[in-house]
C-alpha cells in the first residue's frame, strides 16, 4: 500500500510542510508491522529512524534495575523516536507495541535527503521536531515538579 500525504498532516512535527515535501518523505519511508508485546526500538541502541504511528498503542518504558517503568502510553498519531535523531545520543527508552501496531518509519538518511533537496523545508521539519521535543520536556518538568511537590509537602508535615 502506497503512504499518503495526508497521513502525515495533522501531525505536528509536519505541520507547515508543503505537499510535495510530505510525498518526498513518504516516498522514502517503510510501513512497518510490530507485534504486540514486541519492541519498535530498544533503549541504548542507536538511532537510525524515528516513527509515526499509524494504528495500536505503544508503551514507552525505562528499564530500572530489571523491571520496566512505563512513562507513556502513544496512540495513532503519536511520533516516537525522534529525541535520538536530534540528540545523535542512544535511544532513551524502549518503545514496545502494546498490541499490534503499524507505523510509517523514517529513516535519518531520508531527511538528510530533504536537506539536501529543499533545506527550508528540511528546516521547518526540524523546528518542528524541536518544538515537540520541548513540549514534552515541558511536560516532563511539570510531572516531575508535581511529584517532588508532593515528596516535599510530606517532608515539611
Amino acid at each position: 500500500m502506497e503512504l499518503q500525504p495526508g497521513l502525515l498532516q495533522d501531525i505536528a512535527i509536519f505541520g507547515g510542510l508543503s505537499e510535495d515535501t510530505l510525498g518526498f518523505v513518504l516516498d522514502r519511508a517503510t510501513r512497518v508491522r510490530v507485534a504486540a508485546g514486541e519492541h519498535f526500538l530498544t533503549e541504548g541502541d542507536m538511532a537510525t529512524s524515528l516513527f509515526v504511528l499509524e494504528s495500536g498503542q505503544v508503551r514507552v518504558h525505562k528499564d530500572a534495575e530489571g523491571s520496566a517503568i512505563v512513562l507513556h502510553e502513544l496512540n495513532p498519531g503519536a511520533v516516537f523516536g525522534e529525541m535520538s535523531l536530534l540528540a545523535v545520543r542512544p535511544r532513551s527508552a524502549t518503545i514496545e507495541a502494546s498490541e499490534d501496531c503499524i507505523a510509517v518509519e523514517i529513516t535519518n538518511r531520508s531527511l538528510f535527503e530533504l536537506y539536501e533537496v529543499d533545506p527550508a523545508e528540511f528546516a521547518m521539519l526540524v523546528m518542528n521536531l524541536g518544538r515537540e521535543v520541548a513540549r514534552r520536556l515541558w511536560e516532563a518538568n511539570e510531572r516531575l515538579f508535581t511529584a517532588t511537590q508532593g515528596k516535599l509537602d510530606s517532608i515539611d508535615s
